[in-house]
């Protein structure tokens, strides 16, 4: 006598299976938050606290979520190196602002202001309320840098 279920069933109820857990996969993966990062590079330029104008090389941050699930940021990070430093350790730049919901196919743009022309980067980031880093990929990081060797060439090796 045969149980309901038998070793010799086991790989036909898994091939069964596999359709229903691929779409389960893909409906939990699209309904995700998925941030797509867009940079340019340009010498900004604003007023101090005291009302001067001043100019500072900057970064102009551009966050898109691409995923069904909104996110709420309020800070973008930029890690950079810079010619003549140290060891060439990484210095984080910010900037914050207030938080802003991004839904679907939503963007928001931000100036993260540095310190001198860079030489490198090591990473972009966007921070949600909650506290999470969201990290660029590497394609585009290497489209930051492509921005920075455009804009400032003489610094960016």
């Amino acid at each position: 006598m045969q149980g309901w279920l038998s070793w010799s069933d086991a790989p036909k109820m898994l091939l069964s299976s596999l359709p229903g857990w691929i779409a389960l996969w893909r409906t939990l993966r699209s309904e995700r938050t998925i941030l797509k990062f867009r940079f340019e590079a340009a010498l900004f330029e604003g007023r101090d606290e005291f009302g001067e104008y001043y100019s500072a090389p900057a970064i102009r941050f551009t966050v898109t979520n691409n995923g069904k699930r909104p996110v709420s940021l309020d800070s973008f990070i930029c890690d950079a190196t810079f010619k003549g430093s140290r060891n060439n350790a990484l210095q984080p730049f910010s900037t914050s602002f207030a938080a802003v919901t991004l839904g679907h196919g939503e963007p928001h743009s931000a100036w993260v202001e540095l310190s001198a022309n860079p030489a490198a980067f090591g990473g972009a980031y966007a921070k949600d309320s909650t506290g999470k880093i969201w990290p660029a990929a590497k394609p585009e990081i290497s489209q930051l840098c492509d921005a920075a060797r455009k804009r400032w060439p003489t610094s960016m090796g």
